[in-house]
């Protein structure tokens, strides 16, 4: 089979490319790992098959319209505002009183 003729039935098959199909699934799984974890962005991109955290961050921008680290803050903003109160209650002496 031709490259070309696989890419034509993909495309049938599918609506797409297989290169943005592929695309596609490796910003679906950093999406999900950005929502679900906390792992550095380094990593992600690595682990998606990025050549860095700046490629990995373009590509993303590109097909979700938000940067990777604002995506992370929507999606779990738990992240920052779970542990920053009792720190800050503790660093003040404010707990229990």
């Amino acid at each position: 089979m031709s490259t070309d003729y696989f890419i034509k039935r993909f495309r049938q098959a599918f609506g797409t490319t297989p290169a943005q199909y592929q695309m596609a699934q490796r910003i679906t799984q950093a999406a999900s790992w950005l929502a679900s974890t906390d792992w550095r962005l380094d990593d992600i991109a690595a682990r998606t098959g990025f050549a860095d955290r700046f490629h990995f961050s373009r590509a993303f921008n590109a097909r979700m319209h938000d940067s990777p680290a604002s995506y992370r803050r929507k999606f779990r903003p738990s992240l920052e505002s779970a542990s920053v109160p009792a720190v800050d209650q503790a660093a003040a002496g404010t707990l229990g009183e």
